[in-house]
């Protein structure tokens, strides 16, 4: 052999990649074959991670593909309110193979799902998940339903008014007073056709649909709205305590604007127990 030759020092620390760490140990350049591989395998995890923290429930009946479905039953009841109009996912258990679908009614606690009619091409066995679509739900909520309970005394379908409320004002000279501890109020005195009041605002994005006010006797009520900028009041529906008065026209609230409870009285033995504004979101 003939060329020059140098001799090198033993002693550098010469850092060489451990093969047994690189690639499962397949060696020193992985190809970019695994390098899909190892990506492909890490977003599956991911995105089956994300499906089964969100998921509304498995599936209990198999999905033929080719075949119309209107409905999904799941093995348990719905972890989670689903909306009319709401957007879904099924998968398969894995995570694999995403279809999106369309609620077609609001149910909560069920385990038939009614869907709007789809035909899956494949099947979809028994053990697929069904999720939200998290970026729908703010479609799908209507305003103010996500909110269990919005005020005192004020839950998403109704408005309750205390006894009490019913001694602010009257058109006439009487006051009103209790004698249980405000189980109930009642007129200090009779005045023919003495009206007693009490008023409620409405959350926005609600309407009222019925009102209830409660007494020891049958008597003429009726219900009003007025506004904060003026002394205008218009008449919503008129009945009898102690029977639920439906409107006729929703009444859907607006700023600025309350609801006013009207109570005739017949005699100062009257008491009134209180009453509920039955409320619906818009």
């Amino acid at each position: 052999m003939s060329g020059e030759w140098f001799k090198i020092n033993s002693n550098l620390n010469v850092q060489t990649p451990d093969n047994e760490t690189i690639n499962g140990g397949k060696g020193l350049s992985p190809s970019s074959s695994d390098i899909v591989n190892s990506t492909s395998k890490f977003n599956t995890k991911v995105v089956l991670s994300q499906v089964n923290e969100n998921s509304l429930g498995t599936t209990n009946v198999a999905i033929d593909g080719g075949s119309a479905t209107t409905q999904l039953t799941l093995l348990n009841d719905t972890r989670g309110k689903i909306y009319n109009g709401q957007k879904l996912l099924l998968t398969y258990a894995d995570g694999t193979n995403p279809l999106t679908l369309t609620a077609s009614s609001t149910v909560n606690g069920v385990k038939d799902i009614p869907i709007t009619s789809f035909t899956p091409e494949l099947d979809y066995p028994i053990g697929s998940i069904l999720s939200p679509l998290i970026y729908d739900l703010t479609n799908s909520i209507t305003p103010g339903t996500s909110t269990p309970n919005l005020y005192k005394g004020v839950t998403t379908t109704a408005i309750y008014v205390a006894a009490n409320e019913f001694n602010v004002t009257s058109h006439t000279t009487f006051d009103v007073y209790t004698r249980d501890n405000v189980g109930s109020v009642q007129p200090s005195a009779y005045q023919n056709r003495g009206k007693i009041y009490a008023t409620s605002y409405v959350p926005l994005n609600y309407k009222v649909t019925a009102i209830d006010i409660y007494a020891s006797v049958n008597r003429n009520i009726r219900m009003l709205t007025a506004r904060t900028i003026s002394d205008v009041t218009t008449l919503q529906g008129s009945g009898t305590s102690n029977t639920t008065l439906t409107l006729s026209t929703e009444w859907n609230s607006v700023e600025g604007d309350y609801v006013i409870l009207e109570f005739e009285q017949g005699a100062s033995t009257d008491e009134i127990y209180g009453a509920k504004i039955t409320i619906a979101a818009v």
